[in-house]
């Protein structure tokens, strides 16, 4: 094995950035994977000569190697800005919603073309064509769901605005998401001689500058969709037995996500994933 004095290596997140994925994509492993849909940003119009890209009506899809859950009271996922493509972040960005199709072993040659290449922290967006899945589209119920047009951001006429974008139709867990909060991780750079009333020009540089820092990004669950094949049955308690430990509400489920039936992806980074071959049952 392999030592490393702390004398050898950068100690600030800014050095460990320049190191490429540094020791943090390769120690936090495995790590869950998803497909992240979104409809593309009108404002990268005018930046790509893509045909993709101008096309407003062809969602792009990209590989997210690494999430994490944050609250399920709401159901709240957290992800970082650096995780994905920047097509897919604006697109994010403007238009308020995503979907995160669980990926799978069913994806596996897909998840290779579409993984990151090494020393970078994300891989391309592609369309579903390009990508060689098949898109699934979004459920009804989420039309119903009211549009907060008070969080758009004034002047934003995307027509895509808070549109949801289709699924991964061969994931059998998919998570509709709408976007709460985007935090700068790093503070934005501010020299003496820049003050409030600086010209349009440098406030507009500044607010690129900001765009570009690494961000830490909630998403809200709206709905899931989950197929029955991943679905294992289980005996419930009373409805007026109690328990002490652990959310309360999981005495009226009767099915649970069988891990085995569902076969996720595991990043292991640069290219190479994992599967679930052990399961270990710990007593409670």
């Amino acid at each position: 094995y392999a030592t490393a004095s702390t004398t050898d290596v950068p100690t600030d997140a800014a050095a460990c950035s320049e190191e490429g994925t540094s020791f943090l994509a390769t120690s936090l492993m495995p790590r869950p994977t998803a497909w992240i849909t979104v409809y593309p940003s009108t404002a990268e119009n005018d930046k790509h000569e893509s045909q993709r890209v101008q096309n407003n009506d062809q969602p792009l899809v990209a590989l997210v190697e690494g999430f994490c859950g944050a609250s399920d009271k709401p159901p709240t996922l957290m992800l970082g800005s650096d995780s994905i493509p920047a097509d897919i972040l604006n697109g994010l960005r403007e238009n308020g919603v995503c979907t995160l199709s669980v990926a799978t072993e069913r994806e596996m040659m897909a998840a290779k073309r579409m993984s990151a290449s090494t020393g970078e922290m994300s891989g391309p967006a592609k369309t579903f064509q390009e990508a060689r899945l098949q898109p699934c589209s979004p459920p009804s119920v989420l039309s119903e769901l009211p549009i907060p047009i008070d969080q758009a951001k004034d002047g934003c006429t995307s027509a895509n605005y808070f549109r949801r974008p289709p699924a991964v139709d061969s994931s059998p867990v998919q998570m509709h998401c709408r976007l709460i909060l985007d935090v700068p991780l790093l503070p934005p750079t501010q020299t003496n001689h820049e003050h409030s009333d600086a010209p349009n020009d440098n406030n507009h540089e500044r607010s690129r500058e900001q765009e570009n820092m690494p961000s830490m990004l909630l998403l809200q669950i709206d709905t899931y969709v989950i197929k029955g094949c991943t679905l294992r049955t289980q005996s419930t308690l009373h409805p007026a037995s109690t328990t002490t430990h652990g959310n309360p509400d999981v005495r009226s489920i009767t099915a649970k996500i069988d891990c085995l039936l569902l076969r996720p992806l595991a990043s292991l980074g640069n290219g190479t994933f994992g599967r679930v071959g052990c399961i270990y049952h710990m007593a409670r």
